[in-house]
């Protein structure tokens, strides 16, 4: 069926096309307010508007978890440490960030990554019908009504959610290259602290250095005599010397 044709119900599961899928005046909206990472991903649809043209979804993902890093949860990664831990809502399976939360549930079936399926109420976007496509073509996945309602009311802390409606309509603005920079960030604040260290040791070897004992003068050598010791030397500035007029001889009486 065409996507222009299928609707959503709140709750339900539905996925948000690759850019290659998209149509050029999607893939050009898009690109304004919904950053590239979002794409091709499950997406829980949370409203919608009067003509169903347009639905507010969030994205269900890993948030590059996997066997690879023994599952670790998002907010334990150095690339998602600019995002809220107590944000996060986690589908049965994956870690909770809190032992009082509750695990987010569907009514049946599960995710293809049980162990790392997370929602974050920090994000949100509008995307238009067309953007849309079945998650999986034999039964369409649904959360149960309390995890729902759970969903939501961690949503409506996003103090965005309230006008979702408004433009550019997205719970947050990411960077593309926020991973990069947040790299960058954590290289600097590294550096940082090895010049302070650095600064302190060097401080520190200041204050326990032994002061080195001077080195003796050397003592000058006399021509024609034996080197006086140099005390003995007069330091007062050498006297010019001073030439007496010879006076004429008197002469010699005969």
């Amino acid at each position: 069926m065409d996507s222009h044709n299928l609707s959503w119900a709140k709750g339900e599961v539905a996925f948000l096309k690759s850019a290659e899928e998209l149509c050029d005046a999607d893939r050009s909206t898009l690109a304004r307010y919904v950053p590239e990472k979002a794409l091709e991903h499950p997406v829980i649809i949370l409203d919608q508007n009067t003509t169903s043209k347009e639905y507010v979804v969030t994205t269900v993902s890993a948030y590059s978890s996997g066997p690879w890093n023994s599952f670790q949860p998002p907010w334990d990664q150095p690339c998602h440490k600019n995002k809220t831990r107590a944000a996060f809502l986690a589908f049965a399976g994956s870690e909770k960030p809190s032992k009082t939360q509750k695990h987010l549930e569907l009514q049946q079936g599960c995710w293809p990554k049980p162990q790392a399926s997370w929602v974050y109420s920090g994000s949100f976007h509008v995307v238009p019908a067309s953007a849309l496509r079945e998650f999986r073509r034999r039964s369409r996945l649904r959360m149960t009504q309390d995890s729902f309602r759970q969903l939501l009311d961690a949503m409506t802390k996003n103090s965005n959610f309230a006008s979702r409606w408004t433009p550019p309509r997205t719970g947050r603005r990411k960077c593309e290259n926020s991973c990069i920079l947040d790299f960058l960030s954590m290289f600097l604040g590294m550096f940082l602290a090895i010049l302070h260290t650095i600064d302190l040791a060097i401080d520190l070897a200041a204050r326990l250095a032994i002061p080195r004992p001077q080195k003796e003068l050397a003592r000058p050598r006399l021509k024609g005599a034996r080197a006086r010791p140099l005390s003995l030397l007069s330091t007062e500035p050498a006297r010019p010397h001073l030439r007496f007029a010879e006076h004429p001889k008197a002469p010699q009486s005969d």
